[in-house]
């Protein structure tokens, strides 16, 4: 069970370092580009200078390079997935912590209940009598990451489907309020 657990946590870890790398240094050459090329075509005032068409053509390769890593970061959805990545582990960090201390839901007595004898038997959690519950917690996290994961992969599928039943569902709608509006009872 617990090497269930590690694989959970170490898929995480793995693609959180993976996307945060991807994130970070898309963004960080967004923004350098994005400052360097105004202060680059500021200073390219002169047709006749010897750096005219050097500056034209570097900031132009910038221009397209910042392009091509915004597309990059579109089609791979890079920023959503950083993000779910970022808090999944974070919850699941947060799972480890409140199991381990034996706090927030780890820390509830268990009740039995002995219907001979007509009373409550309590125990006091412990870590062996809430290992299920931590297990459980972690699984039902991962599966939400997946779905999570599965969801921001075809969203994009999904929504052009949504637009196209959307259009479907309001042409139907205003031909059946036009039939209203003319006194067709059949309708």
């Amino acid at each position: 069970l617990l090497v269930r657990f590690r694989r959970i946590n170490m898929y995480c870890i793995k693609n959180f370092k993976s996307l945060a790398n991807y994130y970070t240094k898309s963004k960080l050459f967004i923004i350098i580009c994005g400052i360097l090329n105004p202060s680059l075509l500021s200073i390219n005032l002169d047709a006749q200078s010897a750096h005219y068409y050097a500056i034209f053509w570097t900031v132009w390769c910038f221009q397209l390079s910042v392009s091509i890593v915004t597309s990059f970061i579109s089609f791979y959805k890079w920023d959503k997935k950083y993000f779910l990545y970022n808090s999944y582990k974070s919850r699941i960090n947060q799972e480890i912590w409140y199991y381990l201390e034996l706090t927030g839901k780890y820390n509830k007595s268990i009740v039995n209940h002995d219907y001979e004898n007509k009373k409550h038997v309590f125990f006091e959690p412990n870590h062996k009598n809430k290992l299920h519950v931590f297990l459980e917690s972690i699984e039902a996290l991962f599966k939400k990451l997946k779905d999570f994961d599965l969801e921001i992969e075809n969203n994009q599928e999904e929504s052009k489907e949504n637009k196209n039943t959307m259009k479907f569902v309001r042409s139907a709608v205003n031909d059946t309020e036009k039939k209203k509006s003319k006194g067709d009872e059949n309708v």
